[in-house]
């Protein structure tokens, strides 16, 4: 979604549209994609475990960088990581069946 304002998963789970500010997205999704591209495996199970992923959809597409277009659990496929690719499937709920945009 564009603008200042995206849907949050969390409304989403309860039945209702919670509107977020999208730079608290970003900010989910920058940490995300801090620990996956570092290969921090320990510390993104942390992350998923305590909530990091609050209001950011797993399977949404990345907006900008080299990896635009592409779903987190694509990058972390694309990067041979397994253990990441597991953490995201397992812990975030990631949909395997998520295509790339474009």
């Amino acid at each position: 979604e564009r603008g200042r304002f995206a849907s949050s998963v969390e409304g989403a789970r309860s039945g209702i549209v919670l509107l977020v500010p999208r730079p608290m997205l970003d900010a989910e999704q920058n940490e995300l994609m801090r620990l996956l591209l570092d290969a921090r495996v320990q510390q993104l199970i942390i992350f998923l475990r305590r909530g990091g992923l609050r209001h950011l959809d797993v399977n949404e597409h990345l907006r900008r960088g080299e990896y635009k277009g592409y779903a987190p659990l694509h990058v972390a496929v694309m990067r041979g990581t397994s253990s990441i690719v597991a953490a995201l499937l397992e812990l975030a709920h990631a949909d395997p069946n998520t295509q790339a945009a474009g």
